[in-house]
């Protein structure tokens, strides 16, 4: 039993004389001249003899993308502003990537940091500040019994003063 491979379907498909995509492209035809979908100009136009392939696909992908017609600057225009978007593309992809590598940088530094305190703790900071800060008036008012006495009748009048104004 013999299977057909897809080379041989292909093959076997463009054997006639005249294939669907010539069919589509006459029927694409109008009297003003092409659809805007179909493109006449031949890719090797646009292929240069060096190493920028990539241009000159964009190139004709712009000038297919433009329609059936070159622009005034034909296809050294097309190919200058495809370098044009290729570069514009290029400084994008950069700058997104440096972005990306700044903010798991960022997250990095982030992580290695030890964790705060949670709210029970600052309230729990705060209430061990005030007990240390009344424990040391304590002992100063102990030691020093004079300076307390002194110390209570200030507080007392800079009270009386507060209440007194508002």
């Amino acid at each position: 039993m013999m299977t057909n491979r897809p080379e041989q379907t292909a093959m076997a498909n463009t054997a006639g004389t005249t294939t669907a995509s010539q069919q589509s492209r006459a029927s694409a035809t109008t009297a003003d001249g092409p659809s805007p979908g179909t493109f006449a100009l031949p890719l090797q136009d646009f292929l240069s003899e060096s190493d920028h392939r990539l241009r000159d696909l964009l190139a004709y992908g712009m000038a297919a993308e433009a329609g059936h017609t070159l622009p005034r600057e034909g296809v050294d225009g097309l190919r200058r502003a495809a370098d044009a978007e290729l570069e514009a593309h290029a400084f994008r992809l950069m700058h997104n990537q440096a972005e990306a590598i700044r903010r798991q940088a960022m997250d990095e530094q982030l992580a290695r940091l030890p964790r705060g305190l949670s709210f029970t703790g600052v309230v729990a900071a705060n209430l061990v500040a005030v007990a240390l800060g009344i424990a040391l008036l304590l002992a100063a008012s102990l030691a020093f019994p004079d300076w307390s006495a002194g110390l209570v009748e200030q507080v007392g009048q800079l009270l009386a003063r507060a209440t007194t104004r508002s």
